[in-house]
């Protein structure tokens, strides 16, 4: 190389490292394993500056082996860290640095670093502190996802530098609560983690004794009272005070309320609200009870009413009510009323008090007529809306009509807003749930509000529990629902100061972080657990029974795949105990939720199959992607082909019906055997007629309700060949009539799909809204080894033979009469003696009875489910008394007057009187007097019955027997005048 070209590139290295962007020039805390800073307190920072400069100083030592010392002044030679407040004369006369402190807003900081200094700067004592954390999380990978150490994070390093900054840190919220109920105890190890997640610390000050309160003043605690009803502070400042209370009410019973024409005893009712002496009593003991707080401390003080919804009737108190406001808010006036009058009076002696009243139970919507006091702050009450999704998701029906609404108009007031929230009250033990998402999302749907905060209801994990077990069941829960959903807890605190993070890489991180090497496994686990939640379109919140969390159980494969991938994920961790403990953890909240859901499920789930009715277009490609077929509810419980046992099949399959008035639509998915061989089976092209039956395949059995026992068969196999014929046996077929059904074969790893489309028009057929077909799924899967196995959802796993098989409704609401054929079975309660006392109580042979019959304690019989000569599936009922009475209450709530066709099967000695009740009123068929030929061959009867509009909401199908009766397979549908059903059709 010649030296010109040697000199040019030198020339060109240099610009290039000219123009690379100069390396930070901040601050070296520790460097190579040696503290070289200090860390400093201005004179104001106090107890909590304090705190964070030990905070700062421990975690440093903890990564990197060397604790900044804390000194009264900057050592020479020293980089310095300071913890100041705004306005103090330590700070530097910086005019840039003044414009960024007039940036900070409530408890934020400000950080400011060079070359040899670290500066962090707050309005509020408790911001030095989040200051402190955000240094530790920023520059050294610091996290804290759980309390205690086994949630800590503090990876190893050598150093610990500061780039070069001046940046202010602000809350996206100036109330972070998390709201300890529960009976946590005092659970220091908690509130840490609260503060290092820059959340906050709210206590009353009675629960400050001793050390307690040197702790809290440390930590800036915010002082929080109230909150404990509207009796207990109208009755004294000192809150439960019983004693106080009586002889207030001795001495002023209309003081306690007017309910159902007497004064009330105390918290039987709300107070009195209309009455001003009430008001004053109320003013009073909250000024009592502000006087004992430190002036210079923050106090918030709630205001709330007893909890209940029994409130005072006299004269005065109704008038303040707003007869134009809907059920759930007809209070909001008379609320509203009372906050008004106390807040300018509690304003008035404690004028740097944080005011919050309830919108809670009746009063949650703001009042129509009257403005509230914007000087007090309204918390939102939502219990009954949905967790799962975001308030503002569209496609959940609870959250986009009345709650959205809720919030909403509180906004519109330009009311500041907090809320008490219900996450606990979810489904589950533990609430083992992965909605973190939808959470984060409400978080900004709150900001956009401009609400200040939100009151996040959690239980500390404490050993408290461990020790003071007392039998409660619950305590399960409030021991454990901590670590079941701690990324909801974290992410909470994360998002409160970083409102428009990224969430995939946010979650990403500190599940990496908590998973560690078994993060690829759990992953997968949380996706399988997350597309169960939302692929099944449900909603949960307030109230919601846990077998709704059963049903996302309830899909193909999900239990095996699930326990397959937890035990992968053991196996990884084998050799790491907090890994070890973390999987175990997962596995256990996984069980005692959802499978323990499941069982519920099972349990209560009817055997008859409800068909949901489709909304939208279905295009059947095998993917099973509409929204209609994720919020159909499987039909699953196949047993293997085998008359004298009920065997459960291995593998499942699952099913999904939707309809429309002339349209079938099947999704049937088989697992595949754990043990086969993929390449077992030849893949050819299919060959329409009987080969459709063999190999992998799935049959389907139509028996429409006006078909009189015959059925249409169809088969598909994998291959893509289709059988289908008219039957009424397995050894006879009829040919001719086609329906063509439209369908798709579709393989995944696990399982084979089959979407299928059978337009009823074909057969001549339509379905009513409320009508029961009997319908079979059946199935041939090919087992290991060459094996077969034939299974099917119906008794015994039978094929051929519509009696036995299941039932499958139509309508939103099921069939409108439900378990009309009494394969649902329940156990026998035997009612108390009615109101004739001699009169015996029903006998009930082997103690068990249809679900949803009724059984009237007061015209008594003899009743027995019995399986021996059933006139369809497998159980008939037989009866027997005089003139004893069985009701079944219609499924549905049209107010509208009807027609209803009512077919059975009935045989015996003796007569069945058939009738419709409706609002106490019997109504009659000219038949409805059925007397039986005889007592061993069934027949078959229908009946028309007009029935008015009810004032109800039930009609009721009411049997009277007399003699000896046996009653199976009833059906009742509505129909038009047009439409009577013809028993002798398709004889």
């Amino acid at each position: 190389m010649s030296a010109r070209s040697s000199a040019s590139l030198i020339v060109c290295s240099l610009l290039f490292f000219l123009l690379l962007p100069l390396p930070s020039r901040g601050a070296t805390l520790v460097e190579n394993g040696k503290s070289v800073s200090c860390i400093v307190l201005s004179p104001g920072a106090g107890k909590a500056g304090k705190h964070a400069a030990k905070e700062l100083a421990k975690f440093i030592g903890k990564q990197t082996g060397a604790a900044p010392e804390i000194a009264e002044k900057p050592v020479p030679g020293k980089n310095t860290v300071l913890f100041a407040l705004a306005g103090e004369k330590t700070l530097p006369e910086d005019p840039a640095l003044a414009g960024k402190i007039d940036e900070i807003r409530h408890d934020g900081f400000l950080i400011q670093s060079g070359k040899d200094f670290v500066r962090i700067v707050a309005k509020q004592k408790r911001g030095l502190i989040y200051g402190a954390y955000r240094l530790l999380a920023d520059h050294g990978d610091i996290l804290w996802l759980f309390p205690g150490e086994y949630g800590e994070f503090v990876p190893k390093k050598s150093s610990f530098a500061v780039p070069e900054m001046c940046r202010v840190f602000n809350p996206a919220f100036s109330q972070r609560k998390f709201r300890l109920n529960g009976g946590s105890g005092w659970t220091p190890e908690t509130y840490d983690w609260l503060m290092r997640n820059g959340l906050q610390l709210f206590c009353p000050k009675h629960m400050l004794r001793g050390d307690r309160a040197g702790f809290m003043e440390e930590r800036d605690a915010i002082f929080s009272d109230g909150d404990g009803g509207l009796v207990p502070i109208m009755g004294s400042s000192k809150g439960y005070d019983k004693k106080a209370w009586e002889e207030l009410r001795k001495a002023h019973p209309e003081y306690f309320g007017f309910r159902k024409g007497k004064y009330c005893a105390p918290m039987e009712c709300q107070p009195c609200t209309s009455n001003k002496a009430v008001r004053d009593l109320m003013v009073k003991h909250t000024l009592e009870r502000l006087s004992k707080y430190p002036a210079d401390r923050q106090v918030t003080w709630v205001i709330s009413n007893d909890d209940h919804t029994n409130w005072c009737e006299c004269k005065n108190c109704l008038a303040l009510d707003d007869s134009d406001d809907e059920r759930s808010n007809k209070r909001a006036t008379r609320w509203w009323h009372l906050v008004n009058d106390l807040v300018p009076r509690i304003l008035e002696k404690h004028k740097n008090v944080h005011i919050e009243a309830f919108a809670y139970q009746d009063f949650r919507f703001p009042p129509a007529h009257l403005a509230p006091d914007k000087r007090a702050a309204v918390m939102i009450c939502p219990h009954g809306r949905c967790y799962l999704h975001s308030l503002d998701d569209p496609s959940c029906p609870p959250n986009a009509t009345n709650f959205r609404a809720m919030f909403d108009s509180w906004a519109a007031k330009g009311m500041g807003g907090t809320t008490f929230e219900y996450h606990p009250e979810m489904p589950g033990k533990v609430h083992y749930l992965f909605h973190e998402r939808a959470w984060v999302k409400d978080l900004q749907y709150y900001r956009k509000l401009g609400m200040y905060g939100f009151g996040m209801v959690v239980t500390a994990p404490t050993d408290f529990y461990k020790r003071h077990d007392y039998g409660r069941r619950h305590f399960y829960s409030l021991r454990n629902s901590w670590e079941a959903h701690w990324q909801r807890y974290f992410l909470t605190g994360y998002y409160s100061w970083n409102i428009d993070a990224d969430f995939d890489k946010i979650s990403e991180k500190i599940n990496s972080v908590w998973y560690g090497k078994t993060w690829k496994v759990m992953k997968k686990y949380r996706k399988e657990l997350f597309d169960a939640l939302y692929d099944s379109h449900v909603h949960m919140g307030y109230g919601t029974p846990t077998a709704v969390l059963g049903k996302c159980y309830d899909r193909p494969g999900f239990a095996r795949r699930v326990h397959a991938l937890l035990d992968e994920a053991a196996l990884l961790a084998k050799g790491d105990e907090k890994l070890e403990k973390r999987i175990a953890r997962d596995k256990e909240f996984f069980l005692a939720d959802w499978e323990e859901a499941f069982k519920a499920y099972e349990k209560g789930k009817q055997k008859e199959y409800n068909a949901r009715k489709r909304t939208g277009e279905i295009v059947i490609d095998g993917l099973l992607a509409e929204t209609d077929w994720k919020e159909a509810t499987y039909g699953t419980d196949f047993f293997v082909f085998d008359e004298k046992n009920e065997k459960k099949a291995d593998p499942q399959t699952f099913v999904k019906i939707l309809y429309d008035a002339n349209t079938l639509y099947f999704a049937i998915e088989g697992l595949k055997d754990r043990g086969l061989d993929p390449s077992g089976e030849e893949k050819r092209p299919g060959k329409d007629g009987f080969r459709a039956l063999d190999g992998e395949h799935f049959e389907i059995f139509l028996t429409p309700d006006s078909w009189n026992g015959k059925y249409y068969h169809l088969g598909f196999n994998r291959n893509g060949a289709l059988y289908q014929a008219l039957t009424t046996s397995g050894a006879s077929r009829e040919f001719s009539l086609k329906a063509d059904p439209l369908f798709r074969c579709a393989e995944l790893p696990d399982r084979w799909v089959l979407e299928a489309k059978v337009d009823l028009s074909k057969l001549g057929l339509k379905i009513r809204d409320g009508s029961t077909w009997k319908i079979n799924i059946a199935r041939g899967a090919r087992k290991k080894e060459g094996k077969a196995e034939l299974s099917s959802w119906s008794a015994n796993g039978v094929f051929h033979g519509s009696d036995v098989h299941r039932s499958v409704a139509f309508g939103s609401f099921g069939a409108i009469l439900r378990n009309g054929d009494a394969e649902d079975l329940v156990p026998a309660k035997v009612p108390p003696k009615g109101k004739n006392a001699s009169r015996k109580p029903w006998e009930f042979a082997g103690g068990v009875v249809p679900k949803f019959w009724s059984f009237n304690e007061n015209n008594t019989g003899k009743a027995a489910v019995r399986q021996d000569s059933p006139a369809s599936g497998k159980n008939y009922v037989a009866l027997e008394g005089k003139y004893s009475f069985v009701d079944l209450y219609l499924n549905e709530k049209e107010k509208a007057p009807g027609r209803y066709a009512i077919t059975l099967a009935a045989r015996g000695e003796g007569e069945l009187f058939v009738s419709l009740r409706v609002d106490g009123k019997y109504h009659k068929a000219k038949n409805s007097s059925i007397k039986p030929s005889s007592k061993e061959k069934w027949t078959d009867h229908t009946l028309v019955i007009d029935t008015p509009a009810p004032k109800g909401i039930y009609r009721v199908l009411a049997l009277r027997v007399t003699g000896k009766i046996d009653v199976d397979n009833i059906r009742v549908q509505r129909i038009p005048e047009e439409e009577i059903p013809d028993g002798e059709k398709h004889r």
